[in-house]
């Protein structure tokens, strides 16, 4: 039987799949695109959570940018520039406050999370990125003998701008 695994901060969970679910799942696994420099300087890319928001807020090129610099000469420069960037852009990240909140409260969700929420798993929701593997047998009939496929697919979902929703009830069914 299929199944699904999904796993934030090594807590993995197993979901057993219907053969038309595995299909739903395959479609869902597509991640957000990653947000670039330009577009996390004007406005706060993460609302889904309070640690989040405050970091994309306040200092989003120091934190996204700047401190995952390996070299330690670089890193320094990286600082002094993303700080210096953050405090000039700070303004136009507060301007957009209201208007990203809008569009996040109006974006659709993403269905890897309408689907793990179906399933009454909600620990995952809250996630900025998860882990999905996927594994299933298929069927191959060669010409002189059945040898059944067995298929693994790994990869990482990103939720990056997917905010939570309170009235998740009221999100149409599959």
């Amino acid at each position: 039987m299929p199944t699904l695994i999904i796993t934030n901060n090594a807590v993995p969970k197993e979901i057993l799949l219907s053969p038309g679910e595995l299909e739903l799942v395959k479609g869902f696994c597509q991640s957000r695109a990653v947000v670039k420099l330009f577009p996390a300087i004007l406005y706060p890319v993460r609302t889904q959570n309070y640690k989040s928001f405050a970091e994309d807020l306040l200092a989003p090129t120091l934190t996204n940018y700047a401190l995952k610099v390996n070299n330690i000469v670089l890193k320094i420069f990286a600082i002094i520039g993303a700080v210096l960037l953050d405090l000039i852009t700070l303004p136009i990240r507060q301007f957009a406050i209201i208007p990203r909140f809008i569009i996040n409260d109006t974006a659709v969700e993403h269905p890897l999370h309408l689907f793990l929420r179906k399933k009454g798993i909600e620990d995952f929701l809250y996630a900025e990125k998860v882990q999905v593997e996927l594994e299933w047998t298929e069927e191959n009939e060669g010409d002189l003998e059945f040898n059944p496929v067995h298929h693994r697919k790994k990869m990482n979902v990103n939720f990056v701008e997917v905010p939570f929703y309170k009235d998740h009830d009221l999100i149409e069914e599959f």
